[in-house]
């Protein structure tokens, strides 16, 4: 049988099977089928970290979560001001595009390529 597509809790972005982290906010993937896919959640806007719906501030830096959609569009507009051209793994060297902030297979934080 096929392997099935991972989502992000968070973010509901949808990766190939392989991943365990999302690229863009670090949350453990889950299976597409699986109904914590579908739950929406917040995100810390200092560490990009997500986290589930009822969580308040983040247990990273203690910062104030912002709802999902209100980080995605900071994230988005902040990347393309900044002209980012990608990002690298410092663990694994595997290439990101300018909008992910954590390695899909090791959860890193990624580097800014110069």
């Amino acid at each position: 049988p096929a392997a099935l597509a991972m989502v992000c809790p968070a973010c509901h972005r949808e990766y190939a099977p392989g991943l365990q982290f999302c690229p863009h906010d670090a949350r453990n993937l889950v299976p597409a089928n699986d109904p914590a896919a579908r739950q929406a959640g917040a995100t810390c806007p200092s560490c990009k970290r997500s986290f589930d719906a009822g969580k308040r501030f983040c247990s990273f830096d203690g910062e104030e979560l912002v709802p999902l959609t209100v980080a995605i569009g900071a994230a988005a507009a902040a990347a393309q001001l900044a002209g980012v051209l990608g990002k690298i793994c410092p663990n694994c060297s595997r290439r990101y595009e300018g909008e992910a902030t954590f390695c899909g297979r090791d959860g890193e934080e990624l580097v800014v390529v110069n």
